[in-house]
C-alpha cells in the first residue's frame, strides 16, 4: 500500500523537493532535540528531591551539571524543538501551495494548448471543476502523504533514542510500532476502496450544475427544474457515502490505535516496576512512549488521507497523458509575420475526429482590404472555415496561404494578433469595459474613444455613470445583445487589425441594433479585409463579394 501511494504522489515530490526536504529534516532535528529534552527533564526530576546542586547526567559517564545550567539547557533545547517543528510544519503548507499551483497551471497550459477539435469535446464545467478541485485535492493528498513521512521519522527517531538510553523497553516500543502498522495496514485498504470513487463522483457533480445552471432558464420555463432537485440529491448522496466512509476508516484507525496505546502504556509501567528500574528511567520511558504514540497515530491518519485521495493524482495522470496525445502541434518560427492582404484556400478539406466530411476541397482567393461574405444553411461548415483561417484547426487536406506561405510555416501567434473577431456569443469578463476593450493590450483611452465611435458604441457608454470603467458584468449581462455586438467590435478594432472576421454578428439583435452594426462595418470597409458569416440578405448587401457553401463545396454568387 505504502508503495501504491508512493507511485501516486511521488511526481510531485520534484515540485516540492526542497520544502519537502527541509520539513523532514526539520522534523527530524526536532525530535532529536525533544528527545534531550525530554532526557534532561527525566534527570532532573529523579534528582529534585536531593540537596545537592549537582545533577548527575546518567548515560554520559556519570556527567555533572549545576540545576541552574539543566534547567537552562532543557528551557533551550525544547524552544529549539518547538521551533524546528514549526519550520517543519511551515515547509509542509509551502510544498502543498506549491502542487495546488502547479496542478492548476498544467491543467491550464495543456488545455490552452490541446488541439480545438478535441477540446470542443471537453467540458467547460469539467474544466473550471478540474482547476479548482483536482489542485486542491492532489495538493492536500500530498499533505497528508508527506505529513505522514515526517510524522514516521519522528517516530522512528523517537524509538532509536529509546534503544539508547532505555533499551530495557525498547522491545514493548517496538512491538507497539508492530501493530500500529498492521492496523495502518487493514484501514488504509478499505479508506482506498471506499475513497476510490470520490474523484469520478466528483466530476460527475461538476459536470451536472454545469449542464443544470447552464440551461436553467429552458429547465424552469417548461417546469422541469424540479429534476435538478432530484438528480442532485442522488448524486450528493453518493459523494457523502464515498467521503464518510473514507474518513469513518481514518477515525476507527485512530480509535483502535489509541486504545492499544493505553494497554502499552499500563504494560510499560508493570515492566518497569517488576524490573526495579530506577525513577528516570521510568520518567524517560513514559515520556518517550508518550510523545512517539501520537506521531504514530497521526502517520496512521495521515497515510490513510492520502489513500482516500489518491485517486486524485491517479486521474489527473491519466488526463495529463491523454490531453499530451492531443496536443496542438505549432511550428516553431520566431520571425514576425508580415502580411500583404491575400489569402489562398487550396482544395481544402475537412473534417473533424471520427466524422464525416464537412468541408471539401474549397478554393477561395481573398485580396487585401476586400469585403466578402459566406452564407449557407446551418451547420454546413461556414464557421469552420473561420477557424481554419485563424488556425486553430488544421486542414485534413490542402493548403491555407497567407501572403503566399502555407499557413502551417509562419508564427501562428504573430498571424492572429493580426486578426480581429466578433462571434454571435463574445467573451466579456466581469470587469470595467475599458479592461474588455483592451483586454490585456496597453491602454490608450483616445485610442479606445475613436473604436467606440466606429463602432457606434461610444453613446451609450458615455451616457454610462463611470464611462468606460463601468462594471460590464460577468458575459457582459448588463447590457442588450445589440450593445455587446458593438463593445467586442470596438475591442476587435482596438486591436489594429488587419483582417476582422464576423461570424453572424446580426443574429439575434433588432432592427435598429442591425442599421447601427451594420453602418459600423460601412465605415471601416476598404481598411481592412473583413469576412463576414451571415445568411441575410441585410448583411449580404453591403459585401463587395457574396460566397455561397454547400455540400458541393464553395461557389460565388
Amino acid at each position: 500500500m505504502i508503495k501504491k501511494i508512493w507511485k501516486d504522489y511521488s511526481r510531485y515530490l520534484k515540485v516540492s523537493r526542497k520544502e519537502s526536504k527541509l520539513a523532514l529534516l526539520f522534523g527530524i532535528i526536532g525530535a532529536l532535540l525533544e528527545t534531550f529534552s525530554i532526557y534532561l527533564l527525566a534527570n532532573l526530576i529523579t534528582n529534585l528531591g536531593y540537596k545537592n546542586s549537582i545533577i548527575v547526567i546518567e548515560g554520559f559517564n556519570k556527567f555533572g551539571l549545576r540545576k541552574e545550567i539543566c534547567i537552562i539547557i532543557f528551557f533551550m533545547s525544547a524552544l529549539l524543538s518547538a521551533i524546528s517543528y514549526f519550520i517543519s510544519n511551515k515547509n509542509i503548507i509551502i510544498a502543498k501551495c506549491q502542487i495546488e499551483r502547479f496542478v492548476r497551471e498544467e491543467i491550464t497550459d495543456l488545455t490552452l494548448n490541446i488541439k480545438w477539435e478535441y477540446y470542443l469535446q471537453i467540458s467547460q464545467g469539467d474544466i473550471s471543476k478540474a482547476i479548482i478541485s483536482e489542485g486542491q485535492n492532489i495538493s492536500e493528498g500530498y499533505l497528508y502523504f508527506i505529513s505522514a513521512i515526517t510524522y514516521t521519522f519522528i517516530a522512528v527517531t523517537y524509538l532509536i533514542a529509546c534503544l539508547i538510553f532505555v533499551p530495557n523497553t525498547f522491545l514493548i516500543l517496538l512491538v507497539y510500532g508492530i501493530f500500529a502498522y498492521r492496523i495502518y495496514i487493514y484501514y488504509s485498504e478499505k479508506a482506498d476502496f471506499y475513497g476510490k470513487n470520490l474523484s469520478s463522483i466528483t466530476s460527475n457533480i461538476g459536470s451536472w450544475t454545469s449542464a443544470i445552471f447552464n440551461n436553467l432558464k429552458y429547465l424552469r420555463s417548461i417546469s422541469r427544474d424540479q429534476i435538478a432537485k432530484k438528480e442532485s440529491k442522488e448524486i450528493f448522496l453518493k459523494f457523502t457515502n464515498s467521503y464518510e466512509k473514507a474518513r469513518v476508516a481514518s477515525y476507527k484507525s485512530k480509535f483502535i490505535t489509541e486504545l492499544l496505546t493505553i494497554i502499552f502504556i499500563c504494560l510499560l509501567i508493570i515492566f518497569i516496576i517488576l524490573s526495579g528500574s530506577n525513577t528516570s528511567n521510568l520518567i524517560l520511558s513514559l515520556s518517550l512512549f508518550i510523545r512517539m504514540t501520537p506521531k504514530i497515530y497521526n502517520a496512521q491518519s495521515r497515510l490513510l488521507d492520502s489513500v482516500a485521495m489518491s485517486s486524485w493524482p491517479k486521474k489527473h495522470l491519466e488526463k495529463i497523458e491523454i490531453a499530451k496525445k492531443f496536443e496542438e502541434d505549432i511550428f516553431i518560427n520566431n520571425r514576425k509575420f508580415k502580411f500583404d492582404g491575400n489569402i489562398i484556400f487550396d482544395s481544402v478539406s475537412f473534417n473533424y475526429p471520427k466524422s464525416s466530411t464537412i468541408l471539401k476541397d474549397i478554393n477561395l482567393s481573398i485580396k487585401k482590404n476586400e469585403l466578402i461574405a459566406i452564407t449557407g444553411k446551418s451547420g454546413i461548415g461556414k464557421s469552420t472555415l473561420l477557424d481554419l483561417l485563424t488556425g486553430i484547426i488544421k486542414p485534413n487536406e490542402g493548403n491555407i496561404y497567407l501572403s503566399d506561405i502555407n499557413i502551417n510555416r509562419i508564427n501562428i501567434n504573430s498571424w492572429r494578433e493580426k486578426i480581429g473577431i466578433v462571434m454571435q456569443q463574445n467573451f466579456f469578463k466581469n470587469d470595467t469595459i475599458c479592461s474588455n476593450i483592451s483586454l490585456g493590450r496597453k491602454i490608450n483611452k483616445k485610442k479606445m474613444k475613436e473604436c467606440l465611435l466606429k463602432s457606434n458604441a461610444w453613446d451609450f457608454v458615455n451616457k454610462l455613470p463611470n464611462g468606460i470603467e463601468e462594471s460590464i458584468f460577468d458575459r457582459g449581462i448588463r447590457f442588450s445583445g445589440g450593445e455587446r455586438q458593438k463593445l467586442a467590435l470596438a475591442r476587435a478594432l482596438y486591436a489594429d487589425p488587419e483582417i476582422l472576421l464576423l461570424d453572424e454578428p446580426t443574429t439575434g439583435l433588432d432592427l435598429y441594433s442591425e442599421k447601427e452594426l451594420l453602418s459600423s462595418i460601412n465605415q471601416i470597409k476598404g481598411s481592412m479585409i473583413i469576412i463576414i458569416i451571415s445568411h441575410k440578405k441585410e448583411v449580404l448587401n453591403i459585401c463587395e463579394k457574396v460566397y455561397e457553401l454547400s455540400n458541393g463545396g464553395l461557389k460565388k454568387i
